[in-house]
């Protein structure tokens, strides 16, 4: 009828083709963006590594029940370049200056970038940042006194001053503390204090101390002080002991030092032992009174090392002979170069002391001259008798 055919005809009018509906459909494409909580600046980057971290700082302490181990934030943009894409594509205008206008997307040629070794570096940082950094483990030639301690370690010889270099010394770290102070501005400020000690092994040697927030600043201040600090002590046998027994006291602190005959060694404490070491000194005894601080112990042994004096500037000074007893046998060590010799014949005014009451003439013992009459109490053997 002609009511079906108008309708049919119309119906074809309405509806298009298959080639009409798609130019249509790319000539109305619209780029849009897909929002969600994470886009709205509800959820932004420090909340979610939350929740992978753990809650920091006073939350963590009020949590209750078993808290769980924190992993540390990872930044996942380390390791990347600029201007490269996960599938091998290079934007060059990411990357330097844009001189060709054919495209913004190329391939690399072969062999220019190579993606798998690029992915493998970027994983490998990661995992990295990742793992707790432990101490890192020195060679036993290197270590301190005491595992990872920096008591005792090792370091660099003084930086030069001038045109003076200090070629053949040796450095010690004897002391490493981190200590702080209160401040009205800042409250708790926190330093490290280290004392070094320098010496060239033939008879120069220094000690100084520093202050710094930073460890690195504290090591490289307290080493040049050091080295800028240096004292030569005239030794017996070219610097392999004392002279004489030796005594000083610093507020609580008292050390007592003896010469040795060669072969003995150092038999002292472990700071003495180091302070020797850079010296030069190889045969010593030293024993350790009192109070044990580190800064009082090496301003006594410095005081020591100050007050040797050979054999022969005490004969002269005393007018005296210097005799060792190997024995019962008296060997003569210095006589005074003048030839005049103090007695109780010479009608001075020390031949007095030189005397006893009996009219004997008096030997005077080195230990007991140069520590101002105190005993010398070493200690006992506590072997049990065979």
């Amino acid at each position: 009828s002609l009511s079906t055919a108008l309708s049919s005809l119309v119906s074809r009018a309405s509806a298009p083709s298959a080639g009409a509906f798609s130019a249509v459909k790319q000539s109305s494409l619209v780029l849009s963006r897909c929002s969600s909580v994470f886009t709205r600046n509800l959820y932004d980057s420090d909340r979610l590594w939350i929740g992978v971290t753990g809650a920091p700082g006073q939350k963590k302490k009020r949590s209750r029940g078993k808290r769980r181990v924190t992993r540390p934030r990872i930044d996942l943009n380390r390791g990347q370049q600029l201007g490269v894409n996960t599938q091998g594509l290079v934007i060059p205008v990411l990357q330097g200056r844009l001189t060709d206008s054919k495209g913004l997307l190329k391939r690399p040629e072969p062999g220019q970038f190579d993606m798998e070794k690029y992915n493998e570096r970027i994983l490998e940082m990661r995992n990295k940042q990742g793992k707790k950094r432990g101490r890192l483990k020195q060679p036993p030639l290197l270590r301190g006194w005491s595992g990872g301690q920096m008591g005792g370690q090792r370091i660099e010889p003084p930086q030069p001053v001038l045109d003076y270099a200090f070629d053949g010394f040796e450095s010690r770290i004897v002391e490493f503390r981190m200590v702080s102070h209160m401040t009205a501005t800042f409250g708790r400020y926190p330093s490290f204090s280290v004392m070094v000690v320098t010496g060239n092994r033939r008879g120069l040697g220094g000690y100084a101390v520093s202050k710094s927030p930073n460890r690195q600043a504290a090591l490289r201040k307290a080493n040049s002080r050091a080295g800028q600090r240096l004292e030569f002590f005239d030794l017996r046998d070219g610097g392999r002991t004392l002279w004489h027994p030796g005594y000083a006291k610093h507020l609580a602190t008292s050390v007592v030092a003896l010469p040795k005959e060669p072969g003995y060694g150092l038999r002292c404490h472990r700071l003495i032992k180091e302070v020797c070491r850079v010296i030069g000194i190889e045969d010593l005894y030293a024993k350790v009174e009192g109070s044990v601080n580190y800064k009082a112990i090496m301003r006594a042994f410095f005081r020591i090392l100050r007050q040797q004096e050979s054999f022969q500037h005490l004969a002269d000074r005393e007018r005296l002979h210097v005799v060792e007893f190997v024995g019962d046998r008296p060997r003569v060590l210095a006589s005074p170069s003048d030839g005049q010799v103090r007695g109780a014949d010479s009608g001075s005014e020390d031949a007095s002391d030189d005397v006893d009451s009996d009219g004997a003439e008096r030997l005077r013992d080195l230990a007991t001259y140069y520590m101002g009459g105190r005993l010398l109490q070493l200690k006992r053997d506590r072997r049990r008798p065979t």
